[in-house]
């Protein structure tokens, strides 16, 4: 018998939202619905009442008062405890205030209500899950937390040894645990509805701590024991309802008192791929923890879901994940790693052959696929994802990555069609040089940004937003900036040039450093070397890597700069319009910091000066305050160096 399990019938027929109850919830727009307990998941409010008091009173009132809308009737008991900590975005113009479904102070399992504010601090939608209260339930339990503990320790010692599996199919096996002589002892007990209560951890890892909850199970609440065990060694830790409902029995059989087991923790302990983070000449292979932590990544992290990143680089024992499919050529051949003492491990012989290449273009994309999560290209702004566990944006669309053999058309391409719709990479073989791009990270992150930009410029389900020749050369300048930026971060000397390595030639394969030297300019659009998108583009990625110099000086720290430099262009990318020109993204860029400001980011100084040091940036580059452009052709700009008044 397998120890997991959840009695709650999700697919039976439940009531929804009656007609009557719909027809006055008149703030609702739009709905989905709990399969257990028939509430709308989602709420989006159009007409909000007015409220006064704090964030947290202010959505207390209005679940109170918009009780129809959340799927109550009038005389539901609807009672909600908010979390103390309100969230609020990167940004600052939105705030979350969670709120925790009670009855008579005992928390309800897994019904949570958030409510999302906006920047004047009206709501804006409700989202979460809730429950219909109808009548009165009893709060004394039957079961004492000492005899749900040693139920539930049975119900673990009982189901055989090796009887799960890993997130890869392989035999799971849990260290045993041994009850026969457990004797539960309390040492912590508080006076409260749900009575928390602390066991001692005997043959466990950790004290056992447990609380009285409710537990929806379709067609009733009933009360039950929330508990934890952890395993010895830490292997695994279930979170546990038993049913305090029922009264015990001399020889209670366990399987008919424990409602719901789940492990919370990972069931592998490790994933590593042996990779070149950079490309062979400036990091040997190394092996590298799949998915990495957000602390190894070169910026802070902000407001991000718990953990992250999410185990979803891997799906089970080959390179496919949730966020990549990394495949050799036009094959659906991917690499495949070993388990070893209960660590997935990719490693392959020959850390020049084709199964290393698809392993590192795997590595890179993911890599990519995280960092931009942290700016803000997540599932709602369009990413690349098989599953989009927010529930936001369209799912079914993660990077399909080709390593291929030999060369490619190209030499290394992405297209990018709407959200929902897979994008495909291809990288191949620079034949002059006989080495493969699939190593080089300047190429890798390159060709990945093409997606970030066609994803957030124009919206996630527009199509081809960077068709006309200004914008496309847009596109190649972003994917530029990044590339090179990212691995500037922490560097004493700065990288400035871009397919070095993969082409053998030390001025890589642009038509100068962009260092503040880089000699293009606006007004040199349309003639000599600047009539081709990726030469146009140059100028934009000076202008932009300049941005990111002036304002680590002001700040202090060239890493600040960076940092900043990469949260206003990603922000500035969703401000501008389709097919912009480079004067619509400088705008767009200033707009998304002045956006910092009114969030209450910077201060009225702060902002004056970074302010000032963006403007310098694109003055230098020919976008000054004159400066203009007809269209996003490449003829007719009039290129500038002031300042703006």
């Amino acid at each position: 018998m397998a120890r997991e399990k959840d009695i709650r019938e999700f697919a039976a027929e439940r009531p929804t939202f009656s007609l009557p109850i719909l027809e006055g919830a008149h703030e609702v727009s739009a709905l989905t619905f709990n399969p257990l307990t028939g509430s709308p998941r989602a709420v989006f409010v159009k007409n909000p009442p007015r409220a006064d008091g704090t964030l947290i009173q202010k959505a207390l009132q209005y679940v109170t008062g918009a009780k129809s809308s959340l799927g109550f009737e009038a005389t539901d008991q609807s009672e909600f405890t908010p979390d103390p900590h309100v969230q609020r975005t990167s940004n600052g113009q939105q705030s979350i205030v969670h709120l925790h479904q009670r009855y008579r102070g005992i928390p309800i399992f897994q019904m949570t209500r958030s409510v999302q504010f906006d920047a004047d601090e009206t709501v804006e939608r409700v989202v979460g899950d809730s429950t219909q209260v109808r009548t009165e339930l009893n709060i004394v339990p039957n079961l004492d937390p000492v005899s749900a503990v040693r139920i539930a320790s049975q119900y673990l010692s009982n189901n055989p040894e090796g009887s799960e599996t890993d997130h890869w199919g392989q035999p799971l096996e849990l260290p045993p645990v041994d009850t026969r002589d457990f004797q539960p002892r309390i040492i912590a007990r508080f006076d409260s509805p749900s009575q928390p209560t602390t066991i001692a951890h005997g043959p466990f890892a950790e004290d056992i701590p447990l609380e009285l909850n409710f537990f929806d199970v379709g067609n009733a609440l009933r009360l039950v024991w929330n508990l934890t065990l952890t395993l010895p060694q830490h292997s695994a830790q279930y979170v546990m309802l038993v049913a305090a409902d029922k009264t015990l029995q001399a020889d209670p059989p366990v399987n008919e008192y424990v409602l719901y087991c789940m492990n919370s923790l990972p069931t592998a302990t490790s994933v590593r791929g042996s990779v070149f983070q950079h490309n062979p000449n400036l990091t040997p292979r190394a092996p590298i923890v799949f998915p990495r932590p957000a602390t190894d990544y070169p910026l802070s992290a902000g407001i991000l879901p718990s953990p992250f990143p999410p185990a979803w680089w891997v799906t089970k024992d080959q390179t496919l994940g949730n966020c990549t499919v990394a495949v050799s050529g036009y094959t659906q051949s991917s690499f495949y790693g070993t388990v070893n003492n209960g660590a997935l491990v990719f490693e392959p012989p020959d850390e020049g052959g084709d199964d290393q290449k698809v392993l590192n273009i795997f590595y890179f994309c993911n890599f990519m696929h995280d960092f931009l999560y942290m700016l803000g290209f997540d599932e709602d702004a369009g990413n690349f994802q098989l599953t989009n566990f927010t529930a936001k944006g369209s799912a079914g669309d993660p990077v399909v990555a080709r390593a291929h053999p030999g060369p490619v058309n190209g030499t290394a391409n992405m297209s990018t069609p709407p959200d929902g719709q897979s994008p495909t990479m291809n990288m191949g073989l620079v034949a002059n040089s006989g080495l493969h791009t699939a190593f080089d990270s300047d190429v890798v992150f390159h060709e990945y940004c093409h997606g970030l930009s066609n994803r957030l410029v124009g919206g996630r389900m527009t199509t081809r937003p960077l068709l006309q020749p200004q914008s496309a050369a847009m596109g190649e300048g972003w994917s530029d900036y990044f590339a090179l930026t990212i691995q500037n971060r922490g560097k004493s000397i700065e990288k400035t040039v871009t397919g070095d390595w993969v082409t053998g030639r030390a001025g890589g394969i642009r038509s100068a450093p962009y260092d503040q030297n880089y000699p293009g300019k606006l007004g040199d659009l349309g003639s000599g070397p600047y009539t081709e998108v990726h030469n146009v583009g140059e100028i934009w990625c000076a202008a932009l890597m300049q941005m990111n110099r002036e304002l680590g000086t002001f700040l202090g720290d060239k890493d600040e700069g960076h940092e900043l430099g990469w949260r206003l262009v990603v922000d500035g990318m969703k401000l501008a319009p389709s097919n912009p020109t480079f004067l619509d993204g400088r705008d767009a860029i200033l707009k998304a910091l002045q956006g910092l400001s009114d969030g209450g980011q910077l201060s009225n100084v702060q902002y004056k000066g970074l302010w000032l040091a963006a403007w310098s940036a694109f003055a230098r580059f020919g976008m000054g305050a004159k400066a203009r452009c007809t269209d996003s052709r490449f003829g007719g700009n009039t290129g500038d160096s002031s300042l703006p008044q």
